[in-house]
């Protein structure tokens, strides 16, 4: 198999990964916010009998965002693009650890201790649940901010650079939605959080990016080697 095919392929395998990532829209919106009040929060939380299965989706859903971005990253022509693409699939890598861990901990770690303290559990004090809430929220700013905002600002901006090979004007919804998703990361991180109903809205705009993103890189791919990575302005 050629050098080029191997490439082709691997764009193919990320471009499908982009439209399968769209599921995470679903979870995501199942999930919901979870109130501010750390005793709703909580109440919420043991409430939810299928928390453990939406963070199981969350997680594939990550591990497709991931997937995406290092594929799209081997579309990349030119020198500056080639260098941007190739910096977001390297933020993604330890993104998508921060993505898993975070997930992890609020799926099932703050789970346990919701249910243990809703059910009068003597042994889970109310303060130990709302410091295992607080560390997650803060894993949440960075995922934000390093997984979902920083690499798709990177992708973004490579793609509106010449023969970039990269989807261009549904570019600036990833430099949108990136950009965005890095402002809400940082300031949660810099201890001004901004309300979560604009991650929401960040979180929007990606999706869409790699929906529509994703299909003009499937079916760009699936011609013949060759022809499948000339540069192109959609």
């Amino acid at each position: 198999m050629s050098a080029n095919e191997q490439r082709r392929i691997a764009v193919r395998v990320g471009a499908g990964a982009m439209t399968g990532a769209v599921s995470g829209m679903v979870v995501n919106l199942a999930h919901g916010d979870l109130p501010e009040d750390p005793r709703a929060a909580l109440t919420k939380v043991a409430q939810g009998e299928q928390w453990g299965l939406l963070h199981l989706g969350i997680i594939v859903t990550a591990l497709l965002v991931l997937v995406a971005l290092l594929g799209l990253s081997r579309a990349a022509t030119g020198e500056a693009a080639s260098v941007l693409s190739a910096g977001a699939a390297a933020l993604a890598l330890p993104g998508a650890a921060v993505a898993i861990t975070v997930t992890a901990i609020d799926g099932f770690a703050t789970k346990a201790m919701a249910d243990a303290w809703a059910a009068g559990d003597a042994g889970t004090p109310f303060a130990d649940a709302v410091v295992v809430e607080t560390v997650q929220n803060a894993l949440f700013y960075a995922e934000a901010a390093f997984f979902f905002g920083l690499p798709i600002l990177l992708i973004g901006l490579a793609a509106q650079l010449p023969s970039a090979n990269l989807p261009r004007r549904t570019g600036w919804l990833a430099v949108a939605g990136g950009g965005g998703a890095l402002l809400f990361g940082a300031s949660g991180l810099a201890g001004q959080p901004l309300p979560g109903l604009l991650f929401n809205g960040f979180a929007g705009l990606i999706t869409g990016w790699a929906l529509v993103a994703g299909i003009i890189m499937w079916r760009r791919t699936g011609s013949h080697a060759v022809q499948a990575l000339l540069p192109m302005a959609t």
